[in-house]
């Protein structure tokens, strides 16, 4: 299981988890964005043990975003 965060693909900025050919795409909150469809009970545990960190991430990434004017 990985969580990636990519803040250039598309805005806002947000993570992949991605497992055994499962991948959901969270914002900062640790849920899912847009319409894409619930983490599996591994993919959010994963999520819950790591919430924190993600958070962070992303918030610096958001603020990397929107330093180069993309928001």
């Amino acid at each position: 299981m990985t969580i990636q965060i990519y803040s250039n693909d598309h805005a806002p900025p947000h993570a992949h988890v991605k497992g055994k050919g499962a991948e959901v795409r969270i914002g900062m909150n640790g849920k899912p964005i847009l319409d894409d469809k619930p983490p599996t009970k591994l993919q959010q545990a994963v999520i819950d043990s790591n919430i924190r960190t993600i958070r962070e991430n992303i918030r610096a990434a958001m603020e990397r975003f929107k330093a180069n004017g993309k928001c």
